[in-house]
């Protein structure tokens, strides 16, 4: 069975945190604290994800099946509300120039197309999509350095509590690249490796343009789109704005992460049958793309704490259905 490398899996799950990071709305938390809940979060599930031993053992095929069903329908829900969130934040940080329906569609089927790639040929899509985003957030700190203000640095918020179990939920809730990891985890050289490393990138990732968010911006980063705002006010001698690549590597991100979710989803039904599991990607991205559109500006989400639940659940579950050959 061919597998893909742990520097190819950890940058499929840093597309996801990228993506979210990007899309990220503190609602008037303090970017300090959010920072910090982003990495205690990703911390203990790096730290799970290590600790788990490399095999184990299921008897009978009931069980592997419900567990493969069950992760597959995490998984659509998952990229449902990635679909959503990348049309909702879209249409704020652009009003009345993206239609929903078709950036939803759009990005459905670059994701449904990426996944017919296979895991290996989206691992090194992935890749390459990291140094390009890599590229573009130094240019973006370069542009911003000079409006950084340490001043604007602080932790002297009266609820500090509330808001790191706030941010830790939100999380919980939306880190979904860890029990696609698990599921994925056979089919992966070195699964160890590959979450430490998704760590490492995702902690300096987000410490980073969050830190550069609040002391550049201020208190004007607690509300709307911090790091959307923080390339308007970047600029180089080349390059007046960064809007545009901004939104590139976003798009990117965003259609590599719901190709590995389609991908996973492929798995998970070749587990219950390998005939239907060749069309799961095509029909996953139809299902969870018509869900998002529906979803999209109704204001229909689940609570932090229930999607943090869902993820200890699928944990479990892709945890289960890992053993099983046809992944």
């Amino acid at each position: 069975m061919k597998t893909i490398s742990p520097y190819q899996a950890a940058a499929l799950m840093l597309c996801f945190s990228l993506s979210r990071l990007i899309s990220f709305k503190p609602s008037g938390d303090n970017l300090l604290i959010c920072a910090a809940g982003e990495l205690l979060a990703g911390a203990a599930l790096a730290a799970v994800s290590v600790a788990l031993p490399e095999k184990l053992s299921i008897k009978g095929r009931l069980i592997p099946k419900l567990c493969a069903a069950l992760s597959a329908a995490y998984l659509l829900l998952q990229l449902t509300l990635l679909l959503s969130d990348l049309a909702a934040s879209t249409q704020y940080s652009f009003p009345d120039f993206y239609a929903s329906p078709a950036m939803i569609a759009s990005a459905a089927a670059a994701a449904a197309y990426c996944a017919s790639m296979g895991k290996g040929g989206c691992g090194r899509a992935a890749c390459a999509v990291i140094v390009i985003t890599l590229i573009i957030f130094v240019l973006t700190a370069v542009g911003a350095a000079d409006r950084f203000d340490p001043d604007r640095l602080s932790l002297a918020v009266p609820d500090r509590a509330q808001q790191l179990s706030r941010q830790l939920l939100y999380s919980l809730g939306t880190a979904c690249e860890i029990p696609l990891a698990l599921i994925l985890r056979q089919s992966t050289d070195r699964p160890r490796r590959a979450a430490l490393l998704w760590f490492s990138g995702h902690s300096l990732s987000w410490a980073a343009m969050l830190t550069l968010c609040a002391g550049v911006i201020g208190d004007h980063a607690l509300t709307g789109i911090p790091i959307d705002t923080l390339s308007s006010y970047s600029k180089t001698s080349v390059i007046e704005r960064f809007d545009a690549l901004l939104l590139l590597v976003w798009v990117l991100c965003t259609v590599l992460a719901a190709a590995a979710l389609l991908s996973g989803t492929g798995c998970c039904i070749k587990i219950i049958s390998d005939k239907a599991g060749r069309f799961a990607p095509p029909i996953g991205a139809l299902i969870s793309g018509a869900a998002a559109c529906l979803l999209t500006g109704q204001g229909v989400l689940l609570p932090a704490s229930v999607m943090a639940a869902l993820l200890g659940g699928a944990m479990l579950l892709g945890f289960g259905a890992k053993e099983v050959r046809g992944c």
